[in-house]
């Protein structure tokens, strides 16, 4: 991520994660040693904690390309959450203009007046979406095959989605090694 804005960016989206004590204890979890160590495993593998978010961003910003906006993601923002995030932020990042996306955030961006949060307008009244249809009436998906033994039963075949005919681009021309 800071390789990525070495150039600047007016707004950078990262994903964030609350500490893993705290996310045991907003999914209902049971208060153990051994569930907190399951989410910290979770989270070492796979997501960053909200205080190296700030820490990502105090680093951009000593190269000098510090984000006209950063924007925390794919995070549990509830009320509780959202400040202590930013609290965690700011012990690296003391400055610069940071938001917690939620649902139906909008980031508006303009040369002139920057960067722009607001949350978007939805009707209450919008009509509900229809119902998925049953299985039984929808085409087989392209990455389901009949097995050869009786030409009724479905298997698993994510192969047969692939176009044997499609062009490959050869990966030397866009430097992908």
């Amino acid at each position: 991520m800071i390789d990525q804005a070495k150039s600047g960016v007016d707004v950078l989206i990262h994903e964030m994660v609350v500490p893993a004590d705290v996310w045991v204890k907003k999914l209902g979890l049971p208060d153990t040693q051994a569930a907190i160590d399951g989410a910290q495993a979770v989270q070492d593998s796979s997501h960053t904690p909200q205080k190296a978010f700030g820490y990502i961003l105090d680093q951009i910003d000593q190269q000098g390309t510090a984000p006209r906006l950063a924007v925390g993601t794919h995070f549990q923002a509830t009320d509780d959450t959202i400040k202590a995030a930013l609290r965690d932020i700011r012990t690296w990042y003391p400055r610069g203009d940071v938001a917690v996306a939620s649902d139906f955030v909008v980031v508006n961006v303009s040369k002139k007046k920057g960067p722009k949060v607001r949350r978007a307008v939805v009707s209450e009244y919008a009509w509900p979406q229809a119902p998925v249809p049953a299985s039984e009436d929808c085409a087989t998906p392209k990455y389901w095959k009949y097995s050869d033994d009786t030409k009724t039963t479905k298997v698993q075949a994510p192969e047969a989605q692939l176009d044997p005919n499609a062009l490959v681009i050869d990966p030397d021309l866009y430097n992908a090694r």
